[in-house]
């Protein structure tokens, strides 16, 4: 490449991401390190003649990497270490550009990621023997360096496989630090020192990564464990619920009969009666909220497909028309739900009662906000416990330590949500575009 294309290729209006890769980032440079530099540029600059279409240049003490964007798509598409050690990158760490801007173009797939990395752990373990057993090849620096790559790339692997991205450059240090004191002291004393270590951390990744087939069967039989699990009896929750409200209504009886309805213990009594009272009528609109599903064709349609219902085939007389009929009666159908399908329903209801809080709220009708808020209560008690605002906000520092952009925010809030059982969507996106960078 000539001096005015090189001028050219690095000129800023070409130039779509920038960012620092290797040992800078990682904190491990030493006094023969270079620094390691990214350059994504348009697609004007033709690079295909190059070996992967990465032209390579070194300057000074800093090594350049050139890839045009559609090279970097592919890349990215084919799970390329560059990118996947790009994507999380701390903030100070990218010069130009935003990395997150090509997330459109990648979906995390274990099974790739499980090939990839094996692979370059696997060629990184056998070059550090060469470069510290073949006379002619022998350089200890590199062969140290190497073998902290073999176990390097498994952690990062582990962590992008359970996070979904590399939240911690520098778990690895330490190795480093260990290995480089070593010295020259032989390959087979580094192989019987890290070759354990290199096995376990492989069998920890390889366990987030199985092959496509077992992938499957796991996820079905989670999938069919969780769809299986077994609801409650909303018809034993309102029997236990009437036997309490009465007994409490026995109580402010004896106490009116007493003249002591002017004690502590009859307003105790009496503000208890309503609440169970409370309680009483949202589980019979949680059973009612049931049946209406329960006797909807398209939901008896997925409960068969699921196998929690069963049906069969019969003839109409007349017409002679065949049709399906569920087996079940209405009150076995409910029995029946899973959970799953009980807290779906649930959450709905209590969805349409925050709307409500929210409009008698801006209305002026306390009282009415009140009541609708003393249902959702209730219907909590059903319902997994809601993520608080703090951990969702611990949780979007801890997976981005670097901080998010405004590009992210779309991406941070869907992975946000995914994290935890249950959480107020409309919380996660006040909380995502309230941390982002300004």
């Amino acid at each position: 490449m000539t001096p005015t294309q090189l001028a050219s290729l690095m000129a800023m209006q070409h130039t779509k991401l920038l960012f620092k890769y290797g040992s800078i980032v990682y904190g491990t440079t030493t006094e023969r390190s270079d620094e390691d530099v990214v350059c994504i540029v348009d697609d004007e600059i033709d690079l295909s003649e190059y070996t992967n279409g990465i032209f390579e240049h070194h300057t000074g003490n800093v090594d350049w990497q050139f890839i045009n964007e559609r090279r970097w798509i592919e890349m990215i598409k084919a799970h390329h270490i560059v990118w996947l050690e790009c994507y999380g990158l701390p903030k100070e760490k990218v010069l130009i550009g935003d990395p997150y801007d090509y997330m459109k173009y990648f979906k995390l797939d274990r099974w790739t990621l499980r090939k990839v990395i094996s692979q370059i752990s696997s060629n990184a373990w056998a070059k550090a023997g060469k470069k510290m057993t073949v006379e002619k090849d022998f350089d200890l620096y590199r062969g140290q360096k190497s073998l902290f790559h073999s176990l390097r790339i498994l952690m990062f692997g582990i962590q992008i496989a359970w996070k979904g991205r590399i939240t911690d450059y520098t778990e690895a240090n330490w190795l480093w630090d260990e290995i480089y004191a070593m010295g020259d002291c032989g390959w087979l004393v580094y192989a019987e020192k890290y070759k354990a270590l290199s096995n376990k951390l492989h069998s920890d990744f390889v366990a987030l990564c199985p092959k496509p087939d077992e992938y499957k069967k796991e996820n079905q039989n989670k999938n069919k464990k969780m769809e299986n699990k077994k609801g409650f009896d909303i018809n034993e929750k309102i029997v236990a619920a009437m036997t309490d409200y009465k007994d409490v209504s026995k109580q402010l009886t004896d106490l009116k009969k007493n003249n002591d309805t002017e004690s502590d213990v009859y307003r105790a009594t009496l503000a208890g009666q309503t609440k169970l009272k409370k309680r009483l009528d949202v589980y019979k609109l949680v059973k009612t909220a049931f049946m209406e599903y329960v006797t909807n064709t398209t939901n008896c349609e997925k409960l068969v497909k699921r196998e929690v219902l069963t049906w069969h085939k019969e003839i109409d007389e007349q017409t002679q028309k065949e049709y399906w009929v569920i087996d079940q009666d209405v009150s076995e159908r409910m029995v029946l739900l899973p959970l799953d399908v009980q807290q779906s329903i649930i959450e709905k209801m209590i969805a349409v009662r925050k709307k409500n809080v929210d409009i008698y709220t801006k209305n002026g009708r306390p009282e009415m906000a009140a009541a609708e808020q003393a249902e959702i209560d209730v219907l909590d008690e059903f319902m997994p416990k809601e993520a608080t605002r703090e951990e969702v906000e611990e949780w979007i520092r801890s997976t981005w330590p670097g901080g998010i952009t405004q590009s992210m925010m779309g991406y941070v809030i869907g992975e946000s949500k995914k994290a935890f059982a249950r959480v107020d969507g409309k919380m996660v996106s006040e909380v995502v575009r309230s941390m982002i960078q300004k």
